[in-house]
């Protein structure tokens, strides 16, 4: 039987690629094929020598024990060149002559596992000394033979007598109170200066943008905002694969993020427009390198040049397109009211009027929370801009949508920037008023369900994303003086300086005419399209464009726009020049 026996094991060697196993990266995948292969031999056999000898003359123990041997001797092999290679390979050597840094590692999980097994593998320089974990079922157990300890309130007298240089959290799946729980007894230890860091979250490790390993400083999105966002790729990829799309405002915070997630689905050519030649660079070289086979046009253009636009959607006849490009800056806003009429609302008019001549599928307009209720310019020209839409492409080819959502961390001018400014500079951070909030969401993640949204919506809904819980803006101010390092009021004081002109206290996501219903992701609501209350004056409204672009009378401005939108509540020149000298 040896010859049949023999040419059994070589034929599945080879089918089952053993012979391609690179021995030093054995795991326990390559084991299970390995289990596979000798129980696939063994069966084949046990066929043979039924149908040969009927079994008479050949021991049945002999199937069952060379089942077992072929297991230890291909697995053993392997992983013991492993385990040598691991301790006395080159690499290893070579990375002995470093100063690995000491670390204890907070966290039990599955994270902790990879991260450890990454540091013993030495693809981070990391030694692991200790893990913390308030689970009690887990203490004075190992993990890959790092001893688990508890409970998480002794992890500063931990840290100190097994004196660690750094504490790492590799909780992935940590929620944002998770956090603050983590950090509230990690933080003394930056007294005994041991920094401490985290692994990124489950968001970016989905989405393919950082590695377990890419240990990083704790930011403020992991204690606002470390929610799951899952988005259905297959949806959107099926929408967006092989389409021409257009984005405005493309080098800004929200349309470059548009830009790297819609460059991940394929599209025929991404048409980038943006008037801002430096960031636009930036924008496509980071494109070049992280998805270098997507082809774009990129174009230094502005949305308010009807006959530069018309030339670029005669040329390329987009099939969807992102209009992003806004003034958003509210107190800038009030005071070029012409400036944001300008750009807001007409650049809108250009852009969503050029959509329906060249018969784009779709138009996704992004607004804000702003436009609700609004109270400054910035918010009542981007409900201007969802007006125009809803009421004049009523009967259009085209689908409009709007997709409406709150403030994003990390975009050019928001607090977040202007604090680590601040805070790098020695200087006080400058809250406007202590109870101050806003919506949050990190801009991934508000540009993901974005994309999602625009195709959940039909012709003329508002898509609302759901932002969570309003945030203190003092909350944000105090957490990041404390991740610098710093005392908030101690080492770094925090200075009030009033509400500006514009600012509301709270944000809104929807009116109180507009019903919202759960769409099938438990993140988006729908507001499908109604007859609005006030009657669309387009007269009035082309009016309010023409004057703007004239730069004429502002207060007058601000009256035609409060009867296009009876709910904003301006405030007059002389009263914002009170505000300001106050």
């Amino acid at each position: 039987t040896f010859p049949v026996v023999l040419a059994v094991k070589l034929t599945t060697y080879i089918v089952f690629r053993l012979n391609r196993i690179i021995w030093r990266y054995t795991g326990v995948r390559d084991l299970m094929t390995i289990i596979k292969v000798s129980s696939i031999n063994n069966a084949i056999y046990a066929i043979i020598f039924y149908i040969t000898f009927q079994m008479q003359s050949y021991p049945r123990s002999v199937i069952l024990i060379d089942w077992g041997l072929f297991i230890m001797m291909f697995a053993g092999v392997r992983i013991f060149y492993r385990y040598y290679f691991e301790v006395f390979g080159l690499d290893n050597q070579k990375n002995k002559n470093f100063n690995k840094k000491r670390c204890l590692i907070i966290g039990a999980g599955n994270g902790a596992e990879r991260l450890i097994r990454a540091m013993i593998n030495n693809q981070i320089n990391y030694k692991p000394l200790c893990i913390v974990d308030k689970d009690s079922n887990k203490w004075n157990r190992y993990i890959h033979g790092i001893k688990i300890e508890g409970p998480l309130e002794n992890v500063h007298q931990l840290a100190i007598k097994f004196k660690v240089e750094e504490i790492i959290i590799a909780i992935p799946s940590a929620s944002n109170e998770t956090m603050r729980e983590i950090l509230k007894y990690v933080e003394p230890c930056a007294d005994s200066n041991i920094s401490y860091k985290t692994v990124p979250s489950l968001n970016e490790l989905l989405s393919g943008r950082k590695p377990l390993t890419a240990i990083r400083d704790i930011k403020i999105e992991d204690l606002i905002n470390r929610k799951l966002i899952i988005i259905d790729k297959i949806l959107v990829g099926g929408e967006l694969e092989g389409k021409v799309i257009m984005v405005t405002g493309a080098a800004g915070s929200i349309g470059s993020e548009l830009v790297r997630q819609i460059a991940q689905f394929n599209p025929d050519l991404l048409i980038l427009i943006d008037r801002n030649e430096n960031n636009l660079m930036y924008l496509i070289k980071e494109i070049d390198n992280m998805v270098p086979a997507v082809k774009y046009k990129s174009y230094v253009a502005d949305i308010t040049d009807e006959i530069r636009l018309d030339q670029l959607f005669n040329e390329h006849r987009p099939n969807y397109i992102f209009h992003a490009a806004a003034y958003k800056h509210v107190p800038f806003m009030e005071d070029s009211p012409d400036e944001a009429i300008k750009n807001n609302v007409f650049g809108t008019k250009i852009m969503a009027g050029l959509a329906e001549k060249y018969q784009a599928y779709k138009f996704v307009l992004i607004s804000t929370d702003k436009a609700v209720n609004p109270v400054n310019i910035m918010g009542c020209t981007k409900k201007l801009a969802e007006l125009y839409l809803l009421n004049l492409f009523k009967n259009s080819g085209t689908n409009y949508i709007i997709v409406r959502f709150g403030n994003v961390l990390g975009s050019e001018g928001s607090v977040v920037p202007i604090f680590n400014r601040q805070i790098k500079s020695g200087q006080a951070v400058t809250v406007t008023h202590p109870e101050m909030r806003r919506f949050l969401m990190t801009i991934p993640e508000a540009v993901s369900l974005t994309l999602e949204a625009s195709f959940i919506g039909n012709h003329l809904d508002i898509l609302i994303l759901e932002m969570g819980k309003q945030i203190r803006i003092l909350d944000i101010a105090e957490n990041l003086i404390k991740l610098s390092g710093y005392k908030p009021y101690v080492d770094i004081p925090i200075k009030f300086t009033g509400i500006r002109p514009g600012e509301k206290m709270y944000e809104e996501l929807w009116d109180k005419y507009e019903n919202p219903i759960q769409t099938k992701h438990p993140k988006i609501f729908k507001v499908p399209h109604c007859e609005y209350d006030n009657n669309f004056d387009l007269d009035l409204f082309n009016q309010l464009i023409t004057r703007s672009l004239k730069h004429e009378q502002i207060d007058k401005s601000r009256i035609l726009m409060k009867k296009l939108v009876p709910t904003f509540k301006f405030q007059t020149n002389d009263h914002l020049d009170k505000q300001r000298t106050a």
